[in-house]
């Protein structure tokens, strides 16, 4: 409506100094980017101006694991999508975790996600579909969302995975990326089934490496 804000955060009740290790250790550590707090979860407000009063604010939890140990969420980016069937707010970002915001997960590896979330009372859409999972049988990370103006059902997303999320074009040789590589993505996702229009993936090869 034009006087209204969203505001998306990671967010914890943990106040302890983080001692993780280095990021480049443990990929991807997100809770090793914040001094204090783990347990980070996923958090959405919407804010009116111009005072900036809250007209809602939510927190999306995930499920302890048999330990008792809690994954945190990254929250990567989201976008106010207009609909002629009704406006959408997309979230994208990455977890370990389980939980209702964050669609069904396989293994303990980290994932994309991609969240629904009605923009007039923060609750997941509750039809067809409100999440889903987006990765592979490694690491992945969603890191952006980008819109398609054309298109009323549709958003891009970006990140990067270890694994093959079905987008390798090997007629441009990037089949020969080294092992373990950390790769770009994108992928065009359908809003009304939260399925995938299209994938595309690649990464860099040092020049002179023919392994």
């Amino acid at each position: 409506d034009g006087n209204s804000i969203y505001v998306a955060s990671m967010t914890s009740n943990d106040l302890r100094q983080n001692s993780n290790n280095p990021i480049s250790t443990d990929f991807p550590n997100w809770t090793y980017l914040n001094k204090y707090g783990k347990a980070f979860t996923m958090t959405i407000e919407k804010l009116t101006l111009p005072n900036f009063e809250s007209v809602w604010s939510k927190t999306y939890p995930v499920q302890p694991e048999a330990d008792g140990s809690v994954y945190s969420v990254h929250v990567g980016g989201l976008i106010l999508k207009r609909r002629s069937s009704g406006d959408v707010l997309v979230v994208v970002g990455s977890t370990r975790a389980q939980g209702d915001a964050y669609g069904d997960s396989e293994g303990d590896d980290a994932d994309g996600y991609i969240t629904l979330i009605d923009p007039s009372t923060g609750e997941l859409l509750s039809a067809p579909v409100s999440s889903v999972r987006i990765g592979s049988a490694a690491d992945d990370v969603l890191s952006e969302i980008c819109d398609v103006p054309s298109d009323e059902n549709s958003v891009i997303v970006v990140g990067a995975t270890k694994g093959d999320v079905n987008g390798v074009q090997s007629n441009n040789d990037w089949d020969t990326i080294p092992e373990d590589s950390l790769m770009w993505f994108a992928k065009k996702i359908d809003l009304n089934s939260l399925t995938e229009t299209w994938t595309i993936q690649g990464g860099a090869i040092i020049p002179g490496d023919d392994s």
